[in-house]
């Protein structure tokens, strides 16, 4: 009686043994980049909508733009540190 050779591959997008701990890590550095993205450019949206709606009252404008201003640095750091990410992976 023969043994059939059972080899196992993981599903696509799952972790297994042929990626590579930098294909690992590329994978989280992307969906972090995605999500945080998305909630900062959500929350330059909502500090658009503070703006428009405040209806000339400067404390509310003034917090708007600290708003936008904050998610916009937010932002920033979200991109450098996935650059910075790419980076290492790519040197590795």
């Amino acid at each position: 009686m023969e043994q059939d050779n059972f080899e196992y591959k993981a599903p696509k997008g799952i972790a297994s043994a042929d990626k590579s701990i930098n294909d690992f890590f590329g994978d989280i550095a992307s969906y972090a980049f995605i999500a945080l993205s998305s909630v900062a450019v959500c929350i330059i949206i909502y500090g658009a909508i503070c703006i428009i709606t405040a209806a000339g009252d400067e404390e509310k404008t003034e917090k708007a733009k600290k708003i936008i201003k904050m998610a916009t640095i937010g932002l920033a750091v979200v991109l450098l540190s996935y650059g910075i990410v790419e980076i290492l992976t790519s040197l590795l």
